[in-house]
């Protein structure tokens, strides 16, 4: 099987890239047949720059699964204390610098905004739940007035809306509720 090889601008359009990126690739490591210059064009392998990608996507996802799992032994230690989890218990030493460590990084993602605080977010919750309850029970006339259905047909819809409101109530106590036992077994 002959290898084509393709100029940056092709190959940028073959692997559904800028080439911007395509050249940030090249300067990372993606293998070149042909460097370009002085009037020269690259000689690029299209397969070849998809099966380097693709390993280094593949790397990251075990690196990224292997985190994960360090994260999940430790929280396991930690859970239980013992020896059981997985490896001996976590001296109190260890516990703390994993706790104060903890603590940094969600320090440091609350400062970054990753982290929100719960009152934050049940408030902006009820304010979204209010705003579409009252968008909801106006939708009826505001349909009626469009023409888009007769006036009949507008019961049809509030009935429906009521419906989907006592729903939405429903939940979102229950999702009050669910937190508040959280909160309380966690303080």
């Amino acid at each position: 099987m002959t290898t084509t090889y393709l100029n940056r601008a092709e190959a940028a359009k073959a692997l559904e890239i800028s080439e911007p990126t395509l050249a940030d690739w090249i300067e990372q490591g993606a293998p070149v047949a042909g460097r370009g210059g002085r009037g020269r064009a690259y000689r690029l392998d299209v397969a070849a720059i998809r099966a380097w990608r693709d390993g280094i996507v593949q790397a990251e996802e075990a690196e990224r699964a292997a985190r994960e799992a360090e994260v999940a032994r430790h929280q396991q230690r930690l859970d239980l204390g013992e020896a059981e989890a997985g490896g001996e218990a976590m001296s109190a030493k260890a516990r703390r610098e994993f706790y104060e460590a903890e603590l940094k990084r969600m320090h440091a993602a609350r400062q970054r905004e990753e982290l929100v605080p719960v009152d934050e977010v049940r408030a902006e919750m009820t304010r979204i739940y209010r705003d579409l309850a009252t968008r909801l029970r106006t939708l009826p006339d505001l349909l009626v007035d469009r023409g888009v259905i007769a006036p009949a047909a507008a019961a049809v819809v509030a009935d429906q809306v009521s419906a989907w409101q006592e729903d939405m109530a429903r939940a979102h106590m229950r999702a009050e509720i669910t937190a508040g036992e959280a909160g309380a077994a966690g303080g």
